[in-house]
């Protein structure tokens, strides 16, 4: 087993950048909306951008009446600004999950969509290692356990480029198999890291661990 020792890539966070102005909050939702429709990599989720910009229109039309200090208007406007604070949420985590199929990209992708970037990398790494499973088409993953409620996020990949999310959870010592989107190939040699997460704060990651699969 070989180990490689790159520079840490931090994950990061994206957020909006959010106006305190209702009607400049509706122009930046709708922009950034625009960019999501004009990206091919959200091609899938068009349906929900679809929801979130007929919500964010009726939270323009809703403002526009509270402007006009019609009576009621003002907490018809505030219900529609949940209503669009809930679904836009759902489609930043979508552009968060992108962010983090492609971490060394994120930054990139969460500045072309307008987006704030935060690092979160407070918790303690700690150490990680990977082995061949004693079953065939199996990796055992072992990391140094960290005192508290901590996650632990197991990542690997067939080439260092496009990572897959192997095993994640409270256990320090796991097992990676098949997973979403990748079936592990006997004969393949795959890359794997891990990170921690306690009480929202993410560790850096790991070193990278090369893993023949048998």
């Amino acid at each position: 087993m070989a180990n490689t020792n790159p520079e840490p890539v931090k994950r990061l966070m994206c957020e909006f950048n959010k106006p305190n102005n209702v009607s400049e909050l509706v122009k930046y939702w709708l922009a950034f909306l625009l960019g999501m429709f004009a990206d091919p990599l959200f091609a899938d989720i068009e349906d929900l951008l679809e929801s979130a910009k007929t919500q964010v229109d009726k939270l323009d039309a809703a403002e526009i009446k509270a402007a006009g200090k019609i009576p009621g208007a003002v907490a018809a406007r505030d219900t529609e600004l949940l209503k669009s604070n809930i679904i836009m949420d759902k489609v930043l985590a979508k552009v968060q999950e992108a962010g983090d199929d492609d971490i060394p990209n994120s930054k990139t992708l969460f500045e072309t969509h307008q987006l704030k970037i935060r690092v979160r990398s407070k918790t303690e790494k700690g150490e990680f290692e990977a082995t061949q499973g004693k079953v065939s088409k199996t990796i055992d993953v072992q990391h140094q356990v960290i005192d508290g409620r901590v996650a632990y996020l197991f990542m690997i990949s067939p080439d260092k480029l496009k990572w897959y999310v192997g095993a994640y959870g409270t256990t320090a010592n796991n097992t990676v198999t098949d997973c979403n989107d990748l079936d592990l190939v006997v004969g393949v040699t795959y890359y794997l890291k891990s990170q921690t997460c306690k009480k929202g704060e993410y560790s850096d990651w790991s070193q990278i661990v090369e893993v023949p699969c048998i």
